[in-house]
């Protein structure tokens, strides 16, 4: 099997969800989109035990990644559709949803939602389904692109050299070869600068996308200052942002809201290379950082948390919203997210 990721990789990899249908399918509570110990336990094909090991073994990481536990009083209030639930005695209730059945004692069961089972693959050692994720993981790394290399300055004079004393000895094979050598140094220099300006061509290719999305991205801005200039009723974007992460707080992290901001302030940065923390000098929820041309990425990045976690943003706040700012389907730099609680990711 292959090594498990180091923290750094799984970092980078930890939006990657997408994989994970990819090398099996997932069980999971319906409505919920989080699976308990026992549905992680038979994804990857492991006893419960090592599912808590490894649980234990890197608690803050993979809290911070979603992992919650939820009492039985906190199942029923979430309202799950064609969900029923019954008490076992005094210690613990059965929840049958949608035909999937588990039992929570009043302390509360453990949740893994996408994002922390995809860094569970990264962390198992024997585990098939994990070693192939991983595989599948590090198969998205793409290859380094050729750099410009030119031959270093010892080589080229240790090619001058040779030839210099193959001319000084009238050594005629020995000049052949040292001309073989100098043209062969010269060959890989021109290949080099060639692979170079094609990087260059590329990145500029990139940069011309780029300026194509940031034009859209102004002329909807454009649409919604029209909007508001025409009195149409909606929330600010500021207000809609930090709706849906007090949502994510509540929902997810039990009331923990400094968790989902710093989940926001981390995706943000991934998604966009916006570094809110940076501006603001550490405060916490402090969205006066963000300057006008940004909301929408903003906005996008905040809806894209919700829908992974199945947060219908229409419910945190109201259709015009979604209508207003284009929140219904979310583009990423994984795929593509829409509202109503599909988060199964396609090709954009």
């Amino acid at each position: 099997m292959n090594k498990v990721l180091t923290r750094e990789q799984r970092e980078q990899f930890s939006n990657r969800i997408e994989v994970l249908e990819k090398v099996k399918a997932i069980l999971a509570v319906p409505q919920l989109c989080m699976a308990t110990t026992e549905q992680v336990a038979d994804y990857f094909g492991v006893p419960e035990k090592t599912i808590h090991s490894t649980y234990y073994r890197n608690k803050e990481e993979l809290d911070e990644n979603g992992v919650v536990v939820l009492t039985p009083t906190q199942l029923i209030e979430r309202n799950l559709q064609n969900a029923d639930s019954v008490r076992d005695g005094r210690s613990s209730v059965i929840f049958s949803v949608d035909n999937c059945i588990f039992e929570v004692n009043n302390r509360g069961m453990r949740f893994f939602p996408p994002r922390a089972i995809l860094c569970m693959a990264m962390m198992l050692r024997d585990s098939e389904v994990a070693s192939e994720i991983r595989t599948q993981l590090l198969n998205l790394v793409e290859a380094a692109p050729v750099e410009m290399k030119v031959a270093n300055a010892q080589a080229q004079e240790d090619a001058m050299l040779q030839f210099a004393k193959a001319m000084m000895q009238g050594d005629s094979v020995s000049i052949a070869q040292a001309v073989k050598d100098m043209m062969a140094l010269k060959d890989h220099t021109i290949a080099a600068q060639a692979a170079s300006i094609k990087k260059l061509s590329g990145e500029k290719t990139v940069l011309e996308e780029k300026n194509t999305d940031l034009s859209k991205r102004n002329d909807a801005l454009t649409a919604s200052n029209k909007m508001l200039a025409d009195g149409v009723s909606a929330w600010s974007p500021s207000r809609t942002t930090n709706a849906i992460i007090r949502k994510i707080g509540k929902t997810i992290y039990g009331g923990k809201y400094g968790r989902a901001w710093n989940e926001f302030y981390r995706e943000l940065k991934y998604q966009t290379g916006i570094s809110l923390t940076q501006r603001s000098h550490g405060r916490d929820s402090d969205l006066s950082a963000v300057k006008d041309e940004e909301w929408p990425d903003v906005m996008r990045t905040v809806a894209s948390i919700a829908y992974r976690y199945c947060i219908d943003v229409v419910d945190v706040t109201n259709e015009s919203v979604v209508r207003k700012y284009n929140l219904d389907r979310v583009e990423t730099p994984n795929g593509v997210l829409f509202n109503g609680g599909i988060v199964r990711t396609v090709s954009a």
